[in-house]
């Protein structure tokens, strides 16, 4: 007889948000390595927040989705994420009443504070083994914000909520540094770091396309790109600074700046006309993505100082596959920072100086073939330790060797 496995998370197919998407790809993974998967989600979209799925209940991609509805409160302010959090859970834990006990169940971070429900869940199921997959670690994300009482207030809150995460046979976190901010939450629980994979893979890395290279760096002979989102987590000044630092020195080397987030405009404000060699593009279609990350040389990724261990965004993975460096503006200590320093993934803006690492950008330029095979290496060892088929090989042992505890 399969396994059973129950999947919560806010949003799913046929939502194009990254999360969603990653939540379908581990359904359909499991699917596929011989689980039965019913997946519990929200009848909304993450973007489109006047859109709503009709079908409540469908049999799809050799798995069940069950679609709680819900109100539409305003999902880009913290009050209206707070209010759709609770209308999810408490739908959530009403419909689950009515469904037969899975063997495993995996709860993800969206809604915030989704951990509240796991001593409901454990409650309602008493024999089932509950996981929970770490993305965005509340409320050490609000300890990380700039406001003095909000931090305060989430130091005491992440006390009080430890005790909510003891009924937990599994937690996966997606990083090093995540997992040691995890440490203390269910000491009995069994830990895994498993990260999410970049949505476009390619075993040779992507064919470069000449049009949409053009389109975002001209004829630079190197392309730095920032691709996705630009929000609160994130930090940009650097990498103005370093394009500023490499046009004074008449470096080929130009950067694009291509999606958007509610900094996306600040950054934009903060070009003046002098700024020839940096370039800003929208959003583009999840069919096209493949082409925007191989059309460039280096990727942009960040995380703001504090910021470490309570998110890991998704774009670096979506960078290594692709087979490019990255260039990073983050803490070294962090998990992209640790993971750049093992395996030699590109240049941490805040660990080495920016005239060294335009030194060495440059020779990259003049040098196309020591570039190349620097973006060869890092697909190496992007297929070696981050991409999909390893990591649902790895989640599908993992949920295995959980159940037979």
């Amino acid at each position: 007889m399969k396994p059973t496995v129950y999947i919560l998370y806010h949003f799913f197919h046929p939502d194009t948000v990254v999360s969603a998407e990653l939540k379908k790809g581990l359904a359909q993974g499991l699917v596929a390595r011989g689980w039965d998967v019913t997946v519990v989600t929200s009848n909304r979209f993450c973007r489109d927040q006047e859109a709503v799925i009709e079908c409540l209940d469908e049999a799809w991609g050799g798995m069940r989705i069950i679609r709680v509805p819900r109100k539409q409160y305003d999902q880009r302010s913290m009050l209206g994420r707070l209010k759709n959090s609770y209308v999810i859970q408490r739908g959530w834990l009403t419909k689950l009443k009515q469904l037969p006990a899975p063997d495993a169940l995996i709860l993800g971070t969206d809604p915030q504070f989704s951990q509240l429900m796991l001593p409901s869940l454990r409650r309602i199921y008493p024999s089932t083994k509950l996981g929970l997959w770490v993305f965005d670690l509340y409320p050490e994300i609000l300890e990380a914000q700039k406001s003095r009482w909000i931090s305060l207030g989430a130091k005491l809150l992440r006390r009080l909520l430890k005790r909510f995460y003891r009924p937990v046979d599994l937690i996966a976190d997606i990083g090093p540094c995540m997992k040691q901010r995890l440490r203390d939450y269910a000491p009995g629980a069994v830990r895994e770091t498993l990260v999410p994979w970049a949505l476009a893979e390619s075993e040779t890395g992507g064919v470069v396309d000449a049009g949409v290279r053009a389109e975002l760096f001209g004829d630079a002979k190197v392309g730095v790109l920032y691709s996705g989102t630009i929000g609160q987590a994130h930090t940009f000044d650097k990498f103005l600074e370093l394009a500023r630092l490499m046009r004074r020195k008449h470096a080929s080397v130009a950067f694009c700046f291509a999606g958007h987030g509610n900094r996306y405009a600040e950054v934009e404000a903060m070009v003046d006309p002098s700024d020839t060699n940096i370039r800003f593009v929208g959003f583009c279609p999840l069919s096209e993505l493949g082409k925007r990350l191989s059309a460039a040389d280096f990727h942009m990724i960040s995380l703001k100082e504090g910021w470490e261990g309570t998110v890991v965004p998704s774009k670096f993975f979506g960078a290594l596959a692709a087979g490019r460096p990255v260039l990073y503006d983050g803490a070294p200590g962090s998990d992209i920072g640790i993971w750049i320093r093992e395996l030699n993934l590109g240049f941490n803006l805040g660990s080495e100086s920016l005239e060294s690492i335009a030194k060495e950008m440059n020779k990259l330029g003049e040098c196309p073939e020591h570039l190349k095979s620097w973006q060869g290496r890092v697909l190496d060892s992007y297929q070696k330790n981050f991409s999909y088929d390893r990591e649902l090989e790895r989640w599908d042992q993992v949920l295995r060797l959980t159940l037979e505890r």
